[in-house]
């Protein structure tokens, strides 16, 4: 059964990456920092899948990076209107060898078991009504050894997060985030637990600071 989407407000591709490129990227670097940390790339090789891709903007980032030369990498998305732009994309940046990007549900993919090295997911987690079997998935499809990040919003951070937030947006001619679609911690450990990765995936936010605006989903698959 396919997860529905919780998608609000439903932009086109071109709107997407104007937005996220001035909007997201002081929580992509911090996303990406937290990638490399755990991965240590250099040198490494495997296969990586970004589920929620978009148009792409971390991906082409990774792929166009020195460290991460051994990496491969899939991107998922539910849109084909994203997939197209993504791959348009891709291929201006003369990525196509490194980069595939492929239409699919993040709630059932079509991709066998234990086959990436890397699960990626940033700020897709809440456009789901119920992120239950998205993160089983991501578990499925996991390799032993390998490495699930998951980056997303939550709705239960601190007040003077949140308005600095709607202040940041305000300075960009936004309205304030949609709170209301987005999972609380405490949703969240609900999930994890309902995925069967109770004990296996750790839930963290931080106090304040740009990272108490979301949360982190992290996981390993035990070899």
């Amino acid at each position: 059964m396919k997860t529905k989407n919780n998608i609000k407000v439903r932009q086109t591709p071109e709107d997407y990456e104007s937005l996220i490129s001035k909007l997201g990227r002081p929580w992509d670097d911090i996303y990406l920092e937290r990638l490399k940390f755990e991965l240590k790339p250099e040198g490494k090789q495997g296969k990586m899948l970004d589920v929620g891709i978009g148009t792409g903007l971390i991906v082409r980032e990774l792929a166009a990076t020195p460290e991460y030369d051994g990496y491969k990498f899939t991107g998922l998305d539910y849109y084909q209107d994203m997939v197209d732009t993504c791959k348009e994309k891709v291929h201006n940046d003369n990525l196509d060898d490194k980069v595939e990007v492929v239409k699919g549900d993040a709630a059932s993919m079509n991709f066998p078991d234990n086959h990436f090295d890397v699960v990626m997911s940033r700020a897709t987690l809440h456009h789901l009504a119920d992120p239950t079997d998205s993160l089983r998935e991501k578990y499925r499809v996991l390799k032993p050894g390998g490495v699930c990040l998951i980056h997303d919003m939550r709705r239960d951070a601190p007040a003077e997060t949140l308005q600095d937030f709607t202040d940041f947006r305000a300075k960009l001619n936004m309205p304030p985030t949609i709170i209301e679609e987005k999972f609380t911690m405490e949703e969240m450990e609900h999930f994890i637990d309902k995925a069967g990765l109770k004990g296996i995936a750790k839930l963290v936010t931080e106090e304040s600071g740009l990272g108490s605006l979301g949360f982190e989903v992290f996981f390993t698959k035990e070899t």
